[in-house]
C-alpha cells in the first residue's frame, strides 16, 4: 500500500497522465489511514510529513 501512494505521489508532483486524476489531500488522507496497519511507522510518518509539505512548496515554485 505505501509503495502504490509512493507512486502516485510522485505521478502528481511530476503532473504525468497517471496521475492526472489524482490529488494530494487524497494521498494524504489515505496514508494517514493506512498508518495504522503498520507496526513500524517510521516511514509512513516521513511519507506523511512529505505529502503533508508539498502543497506549500509546490506554492513557492509557482
Amino acid at each position: 500500500m505505501l509503495a502504490t501512494l509512493v507512486t502516485l505521489f510522485a505521478e502528481i508532483l511530476r503532473h504525468s497522465y497517471w496521475g492526472k486524476d489524482g490529488n494530494l489531500s487524497d494521498v494524504l488522507r489515505i496514508a494517514k489511514e493506512a498508518k495504522n496497519g503498520y507496526d513500524n511507522t517510521q516511514k509512513i510518518d516521513e511519507f506523511i510529513s512529505i505529502v503533508d509539505k508539498a502543497p506549500r512548496l509546490q506554492n513557492n515554485l509557482d
